[in-house]
């Protein structure tokens, strides 16, 4: 099957051309295991305070109550 080209035109002019990767998503949990060693972070999460586990805490820490 050929390969069909889409661009994405504004006012008759090309703005955009899809293209397709070959990369893979998804989380690299050796490198992600590496770089916790390396930045000497411990454990996974256990014990933080209840109050972060909270959605409201989240948007006073960000300042989004403010709005």
């Amino acid at each position: 099957m050929a390969e069909k080209r889409v661009i994405t035109t504004r006012h008759g002019r090309p703005a955009a051309e899809p293209v397709g990767s070959d990369r893979r998503g998804g989380i690299d949990f050796d490198k992600l295991e590496a770089a916790r060693r390396r930045l000497g972070i411990e454990g996974d999460g256990e014990g933080w305070p209840e109050e972060f586990n909270d959605p409201a805490f989240s948007r006073r820490v960000l300042g989004l109550d403010d709005e």
